[in-house]
């Protein structure tokens, strides 16, 4: 017995996932299966104290040949790098000669077919070709278990949400979703497991919502579709402003969700609404960003941002415009929806092809890029516009070693926009966290709306 095969039973059960690569394989009640791994091992350390489902891909490859050995069937693994492909070979070493094991070079899409009982996607983290993979799969005769589904199975989860039983891995956020064959819920009855999301609409410890409660999502239920409302926030921002900012929202009956980042440690505004949706869209039909000094003036909000964005074609939002990103045009004058104040269907960001929200492309600041996008497929950009602008003294400019021309900002037929702006009495936006005045200012706008000294 090689020392994997060895490690593999004297941990099975302890780490992260092997109850549910244990619970899908029950299903099949010891009859023999013909079984395709997409995507095997591309490491080999193991450590017990570092949990190796997660640091020793391919942990999955063991379940399914020890299956196979002690009940019949075939296993075929598939992967598009040879190294994994050589790991995979030394993981099974102990089954190879008494399995019934296929190992295959190649795309896994171009192996997909009707022979296979269960099929485990786990290979490219592309959603797009995820998607494809799966939708080549006969669900009627196969059963699909999908690793990563927060991640790479966004598209998945989004189109097919029947007939799926969801599990919350490690309670960070790591899906799996598995997609029992219409043949598997006949025979063992398994159906009414099926849409009972085990979940539960939960996520990320990070996770805090207006009434204290951690670990659930928030949301509000409209003509039976589910809206959420969500707020990233830096542990290096000011929390005066944000316990503020959860009393206007409170003040008007809206459920929020706040979630932190790691800011210092490099991860942008963008790159954490990215993984907000990741982890939430198989929850969300619209989703409603503010950033945490930005908030809402009415209290029809709601009500005017459904009834802009209900068309799933539409992003809605106060305009923007970046000072330091030039566009396809070689200027500055790019108007666009920024994610202190973003609204939008989940199929819309779909449609674009899930857009990063991060600041990395050379023509997009943070969010930007969803607004390029959506005019260049010929979707609706609808922007709120600056009514009016507080903005900065020469003298904060010189405090923040920042450029004058950021004491505030043209934006479309000479409107400004920036520290302290109205967007049609409809939002209101502080910006410019480093001045000083930043959380008077803030503070005061808020008591105005709550209409408390």
């Amino acid at each position: 017995m090689n020392k994997y095969t060895d490690f593999f039973f004297k941990t099975i059960g302890k780490h992260a996932r092997d109850k549910y690569f244990q619970m899908v394989l029950n299903y099949f009640n010891n009859n023999s299966i013909n079984i395709l791994e997409i995507g095997c091992a591309r490491r080999l350390e193991m450590d017990e104290s570092n949990n190796p489902a997660k640091e020793m891909d391919g942990w999955s490859s063991l379940f399914w040949a020890n299956y196979i050995k002690n009940n019949g069937g075939a296993l075929t693994i598939i992967d598009t790098e040879l190294e994994a492909l050589a790991n995979c070979k030394t993981l099974l070493s102990d089954f190879i000669n008494e399995i019934n094991v296929n190992f295959i070079l190649d795309d896994g899409l171009n192996h997909i077919n009707n022979t296979y009982d269960l099929v485990f996607l786990d290979g490219s983290d592309s959603i797009i070709e995820c998607l494809k993979q799966f939708e080549k799969i006969d669900r009627n005769k196969t059963s699909v278990l999908l690793d990563d589904a927060h991640f790479k199975g966004v598209l998945v989860r989004a189109k097919y949400k029947e007939n799926k039983i969801d599990w919350n891995v490690n309670n960070e956020g790591h899906l799996m979703s598995f997609y029992p064959s219409l043949e598997l819920q006949s025979r063992l009855n398994i159906n009414q497991n099926i849409n009972n999301n085990i979940i539960n609409e939960e996520f990320d410890k990070n996770i805090i919502n207006e009434v204290g409660e951690t670990g659930r999502i928030l949301v509000i239920e409209k003509n039976g579709e589910k809206i959420v409302i969500a707020t990233p926030y830096s542990n290096n921002r000011n929390f005066e402003v944000l316990k503020w900012h959860k009393k206007i929202f409170n003040h008007f009956r809206f459920p929020i969700n706040y979630f932190t980042f790691p800011a210092q440690q490099g991860m942008s505004h963008g790159m954490a609404v990215e993984n907000f949706i990741r982890q939430t869209i198989h929850i969300a039909d619209y989703y409603l960003i503010f950033d945490m000094d930005c908030i809402p003036l009415i209290p029809n909000f709601i009500d005017l941002v459904y009834s802009k964005v209900c068309d799933k074609i539409t992003l809605y939002g106060g305009t923007s415009q970046s000072n330091h990103k030039k566009g396809p045009d070689g200027t500055f004058n790019h108007p666009y929806i920024a994610l202190a104040s973003m609204f939008f269907s989940k199929e819309l960001y779909l449609k674009c092809g899930y857009p990063t929200l991060s600041d990395h492309l050379d023509r997009s600041d943070n969010g930007e890029e969803f607004t390029y996008k959506c005019e260049e497929l010929g979707f609706c950009v609808c922007q709120l516009w600056p009514k009016s602008v507080e903005g900065l003294t020469d003298e904060e400019c010189k405090e923040l070693n920042m450029d004058i021309k950021y004491k505030f900002s043209n934006v479309g037929n000479g409107m400004k926009f920036g520290f302290g702006t109205n967007y049609s009495n409809v939002l209101y936006h502080q910006f410019c966290a480093p001045a000083k005045r930043h959380t008077n200012m803030f503070v005061e706008q808020c008591k105005k709306i709550l209409n408390v000294s």
